[in-house]
């Protein structure tokens, strides 16, 4: 076990980056082979603007089995380039995406890794609780005699991975059926693997199958009945109004996938034995499902396996059911990471968005939410906007007030007419819990236009409360399809649409993804390229 020191004197600054968040300049050197180490001959070297001396540790992510990774000491400010060296060995062959943090900077890169001769390097691991308590592996599904196994027939193990690489893990063949399961370990620690069961099996009785990985091995017991059992009857233990029988075992973490200990113990009541499915509703990405045979009747616990992974902190509450057993609840509490962000507009300090520049085919602007101001003693979010040179060459200025979101701008920005001086003000562009075809309108802004009275409002309308779109070849789902219409009114008289529409697309916490303005033949499109949401 090794601890690292605090780094003393710690160096501040950025890393640079382009207006879509990739390391500029990027220079990543030597071969990358799958199932080969990397060497000396593999880093990249990356730009830092220094604006603090001290040490410094430059690292990337860990993808694909392999990761980069520098340290040292600024000794000057300003521009420096960082060697970061690579570290791990590839497994598969492809294109890898790695993120570069340094202080409260990051950048993204690639890397090309071609097939190498020891593609398909093995990876190490052991069976959890090998080789004298090997309670990992779960049989799932029921067998029966000259019944073909099907998906549902399969066996979770649990095992322990020290070097990621592939796996293929198989037993033999007893009494006509077998397990088998293949895939790439990408990461170390406690996970799970289903085998999936095929063949006939050809008698009745108890079958034993072992299992072996590297030094360790296990045994684990089928029973294969004579026929298809008739389905169990049973009830919860508690029914029908204490659930505390419900028992979740194991921790919950969030983007952990769940493993042979995350599970919920469960106590029946039986009283006709027989065949049984008990499952939970999917929650926060988390379900958890178990299925067998009741051989016998009275009291019995049932262990429900858990699959999938977490992606919120929080209390995540599950129902249970089996046929006509009244449903169940019980709730398990997933900590660490941060709650993703679920607004359609997000407001977060240093979020940022990428987008076509229609003005510049082939550059994009970048709007970097950076700093506050006030306007009529209020707050807004700041969203600079940047061109491909990294200069500001607009500002956009936020709000929200409950769930409505508001622009601060001359409010004659997204209209034909011009008002003949600056008329600023609130225009209530977007709403949450929308539903299709809701309307809403902006407030009125009066002044004139070549010395003519006129006011201008905008109205709104939700075209599709729960749109998909695809954009710049990314898909986005949750998408709030909204139109904007500005409306005049001269000397008095009516408000009439002007004949220009905004189509504005906005993805759940990302924000803005697509605009397009239309006005007769002409046409004025921003395009989302890359975003960042804290």
């Amino acid at each position: 076990m090794s601890v690292e020191q605090p780094i003393l004197n710690p160096a501040a600054g950025s890393l640079k980056s382009s207006l879509t968040g990739d390391c500029n300049p990027i220079n990543v050197k030597g071969t990358y082979k799958s199932g080969t180490n990397v060497g000396d001959t593999n880093y990249v070297e990356v730009q830092v603007n220094v604006t603090k001396i001290g040490s410094y540790t430059i690292a990337s992510d860990t993808t694909n089995g392999y990761s980069f990774k520098g340290t040292g000491n600024f000794t000057s400010l300003g521009l420096a380039t960082v060697r970061l060296q690579a570290s791990g060995k590839p497994i598969a062959a492809g294109l890898d995406d790695f993120t570069v943090m340094f202080d409260t900077s990051f950048c993204f890169f690639e890397v090309t890794v071609v097939p190498g001769a020891n593609s398909g390097t093995p990876a190490t691991f052991t069976l959890q609780g090998a080789p004298n308590a090997c309670g990992s592996f779960v049989p799932n599904g029921n067998y029966v005699v000259n019944t073909a196994l099907n998906s549902t027939n399969t066996v979770t193990v649990g095992v322990n991975v020290t070097q990621v690489g592939s796996y293929n893990i198989t037993t033999g063949t007893v009494n006509g059926y077998s397990f088998s399961g293949s895939g790439v370990f990408t990461a170390t620690g406690q996970q799970t693997v289903v085998l999936n069961g095929t063949g006939t099996p050809t008698a009745a009785g108890n079958n034993n199958f072992t299992v072996t990985a590297g030094s360790s091995t296990c045994t684990f017991p089928v029973t294969v009945t004579a026929t298809a059992p008739a389905n169990a009857t049973f009830t919860f233990a508690g029914a029908p109004n204490a659930c505390g029988s419900f028992v979740p075992q194991g921790t919950y973490t969030v983007n952990t996938p769940l493993g042979a200990t995350n599970t919920v113990t469960v106590g029946v009541n039986v009283t006709v034995a027989g065949a049984y499915t008990i499952t939970t509703n999917t929650v926060n990405g988390m379900t958890f499902a178990k299925s067998g045979t009741f051989t016998n009747t009275g009291a019995q616990t049932v262990v429900l396996n858990g699959s999938g992974t977490p992606t919120t902190a929080g209390a995540a509450n599950f129902t249970v059911s089996s046929g006509t057993i009244p449903t169940f609840s019980f709730t398990i509490t997933v900590t660490g990471g941060s709650t993703a962000n679920t607004d359609y507009f997000p407001l977060t300090a240093n979020s940022w968005w990428s987008y076509d520049d229609p003005g510049t085919p082939g550059d994009t602007l970048k709007r970097f939410n950076n700093a506050t101001t006030t306007h009529n003693a209020l707050t807004y979010r700041v969203f600079d906007e940047l061109d491909m040179s990294g200069s500001s060459v607009w500002e956009y200025h936020y709000r929200r007030s409950g769930n409505d979101y508001f622009e601060f701008s001359y409010v004659d920005d997204y209209s034909v007419m011009t008002f003949d001086g600056v008329v600023e003000g609130d225009i209530l562009f977007l709403k949450e819990g929308l539903t299709n075809n809701a309307t809403w309108l902006s407030a009125e802004f009066s002044g004139t236009e070549s010395g003519t009275a006129k006011k201008l409002r905008y109205k709104f309308t939700c075209v599709d409360a729960n749109g998909t779109a695809t954009i710049n070849g990314k898909s986005f789902t949750n998408v709030y399809k909204i139109k904007m219409e500005p409306e005049v009114s001269t000397s008095g008289g009516p408000f009439t649409p002007e004949g220009i529409v905004w189509d504005i697309f906005y993805a759940k916490g990302i924000g803005m993804i697509y605009t397009k303005g239309t006005f007769g033949p002409s046409t004025l499109e921003y395009k989302i390229r890359n975003w960042q949401v804290l």
